[in-house]
């Protein structure tokens, strides 16, 4: 959670759906446009959720300073796709996906290559989410906390006191925590395709580094046939460090995110008068 980016996208869907609205999807803020995948939706398609994932390679090529700290390189909220996005899966034009394929990646993708027409698929399906049902609280005290459970039983919830500004000050900061987990994956076989993917797309055979991934929004919807995802955005951003060809990772990719928040007990958002 702490090694996550929220983009404001994922707030303005989060108030659609907290208050019943219709979510708005700004021009230029979807993956549809950036991959020229854009298409002009009906009016009663379903708000997004959020259940693709999309991966990003070494971006240290299109820094401009190259003394900046890798670790130290952070989206900004109002970004809306990765830095030097991957592609997962790659066929020649004249070839076909499998149905396996077919229901698993979604952001169909055509480039002409050497003077042949590829796809390219740019995003996959989250492969599962839990639901914790529990909150948190994480004392803090000198810099140091431990994580417990917060009880809602026999607590001052539902029969609040008020607590005077003095009293806020005072007291020693604490946060609650809620927050979901989620897993993606990629198995031996879709890493294979990932990296013949990308020689292919970016025309290379650099070796393929993974810095980073999203959580992206979107409905699942058939156009001209093909079924596809549209109104995509970036939900969240987060950095990884995943080197595919290094022989002591011959295992599959799996990564779990922690998406949630976390609020501080009190606001200490003022100075009392004297």
């Amino acid at each position: 959670m702490f090694n996550t980016t929220k983009t404001i996208y994922s707030m303005m869907l989060d108030n659609a759906r907290e208050y019943g609205l219709k979510h708005v999807v700004l021009p230029n803020t979807t993956l549809n446009e950036k991959f020229d995948r854009q298409v002009v939706l009906p009016d009663d398609v379903p708000n997004p959720i959020t259940q693709y994932f999309c991966i990003g390679l070494n971006y240290d090529d299109i820094l401009e300073d190259d003394t900046i700290d890798l670790d130290n390189v952070r989206h900004d909220v109002s970004h809306g796709a990765l830095f030097r996005h991957a592609p997962l899966i790659a066929r020649k034009a004249t070839d076909q996906f499998t149905v396996d394929e077919l229901a698993k990646y979604r952001m169909r993708v055509t480039k002409r290559i050497g003077g042949e027409d590829y796809v390219f698929f740019m995003l996959k399906k989250i492969d599962s989410v839990f639901e914790s049902g529990k909150i948190l609280h994480i004392p803090v005290e000198d810099g140091e906390g431990s994580v417990e459970l917060f009880s809602t039983i026999g607590s001052e919830i539902l029969n609040p006191t008020p607590n005077t500004r003095d009293e806020i000050l005072n007291s020693d900061l604490s946060y609650l925590k809620y927050s979901n987990t989620l897993q993606v994956s990629l198995n031996e076989e879709e890493k294979v395709e990932l990296e013949n993917a990308c020689h292919i797309y970016y025309e290379n055979d650099e070796t393929i580094d993974l810095r980073e991934l999203a959580l992206v929004s979107g409905i699942d919807y058939t156009y001209n046939g093909v079924l596809d995802a549209y109104n995509t955005q970036v939900m969240y951003f987060e950095k990884v460090d995943y080197l595919l060809d290094d022989n002591n990772l011959n295992v599959p990719f799996r990564h779990t995110m922690e998406i949630g928040g976390m609020s501080p007990m009190v606001y200490k958002t003022y100075t009392p008068t004297s």
